[in-house]
């Protein structure tokens, strides 16, 4: 977090087998709301 936004700068995945849902949606799911909740008017996912 930096100011007034919050940003997805690293990150990374990995294949579960027989698991139909990413984790990681859930993970940057929480740094939104956790930035949001620090006062971030935005989000930047990067790239």
């Amino acid at each position: 977090m930096s100011g007034m936004s919050g940003e997805y700068r690293a990150g990374g995945t990995t294949h579960i087998p027989n698991l139909k849902v990413s984790i990681s949606h859930r993970l940057v799911r929480d740094l939104i709301l956790w930035s949001k909740h620090q006062g971030a008017c935005w989000f930047d996912m990067g790239g």
